[in-house]
């Protein structure tokens, strides 16, 4: 069934004259939209736009059509990078709730507190992680959270100091006492590296994107003498496939080219995640802990606090 066949279908199930009609036509020509050209803008009203608060959204943001149909897509789509703005989305506007949020801020307050000057780095287009943490201190009357991303689309946020911009090398991060990120990619070593600068507590959680094998890898793990590094390395290894495992440890005694790229699979962030560990381990100092787990839902967590502050 092609596109035209689909659009048929759909004004057929609607019927022309209905209530629910006239406001996808009223949509379309709001947003000056040829609708016989962008199926996935009318199933983004066909299912969100009755939602009060995504019409205020819309009105509100002065979305442009780019904008609409880079949403709709990602709304369409089951994979990554487009399923963190999907889960943003409906964590916004309450549409599904998602564990990972929740269980984000969980560690955040068991780790920390939210009593604090967060900055959450990469909210993304909808700061769903920064709306949960603005709620709870909303009810503690304590703590501030400001979220940076130059992709934000959102103009307001309750209680969140939105900064539509990206942390650079340069940027000030001195008046924040807590570092963190949700699915951090690209960011990550930025983020570690900024938190070292300006010695910042943090709590990132990695996400599943290609990125570059460490030229590193091999050395920064061997030299890691920690018994809790390498238990975590076993565990991870031992979830890989048997043809992995070979390559994988031919690979770490030198008898194979490494390897280029870390590919967006769970198993080679968790390993990747275990790397920056066995890294933060080798600048430890005394009243610093570092911790590393893997949590259901959330992923690879790497987390630095002082024991006597």
């Amino acid at each position: 069934m092609d596109k035209a066949d689909i659009l048929s279908e759909i004004y057929f199930i609607m019927n022309e004259h209905s209530d629910r009609y006239k406001k996808i036509n009223k949509f379309m020509i709001d947003y000056d939209i040829n609708y016989d050209t962008d199926l996935d803008i009318m199933e983004l009203y066909l299912r969100y736009i009755d939602n009060v608060d995504i019409n205020k959204f819309l009105n509100d943001n002065l979305l442009n059509k780019g904008d609409l149909k880079q949403l709709a897509t990602f709304l369409n789509s089951m994979f990554s990078p487009y399923i963190d703005v999907s889960n943003q989305f409906e964590e916004w506007f309450n549409i599904n709730k998602y564990s990972k949020y929740a269980k984000f801020v969980k560690m955040i307050e068991d780790n920390f507190s939210l009593n604090r000057n967060i900055v959450e780095i990469g909210g993304g287009w909808f700061p769903s992680l920064a709306k949960n943490i603005a709620l709870k201190q909303k009810k503690i009357e304590r703590g501030t959270i400001t979220t940076f991303d130059k992709n934000l689309k959102v103009s307001a946020g309750d209680n969140i100091i939105l900064k539509k911009e990206n942390v650079e090398r340069n940027t000030d991060l001195s008046d924040y006492n807590l570092i963190c990120a949700l699915n951090s990619c690209t960011q990550t070593d930025l983020i570690l590296e900024l938190a070292f600068k300006y010695d910042k507590e943090f709590i990132v959680s990695l996400c599943n994107c290609n990125r570059i094998w460490p030229s590193d890898f091999i050395s920064v793990l061997k030299t890691a003498d920690d018994n809790d590094l390498k238990n975590k390395f076993q565990n991870i290894v031992k979830n890989y496939s048997k043809f992995f495992q070979s390559d994988l440890l031919a690979y770490m005694n030198g008898e194979m080219k490494r390897f280029e790229i870390i590919y967006g699979t769970t198993m080679d962030t968790n390993l990747h995640g275990l790397y920056l560990y066995a890294k933060l381990l080798g600048n430890k100092k005394e009243d610093t802990q570092y911790s590393y787990n893997i949590i259901e839902g959330v992923g690879p967590v790497l987390i630095k606090k002082f024991q006597n502050k």
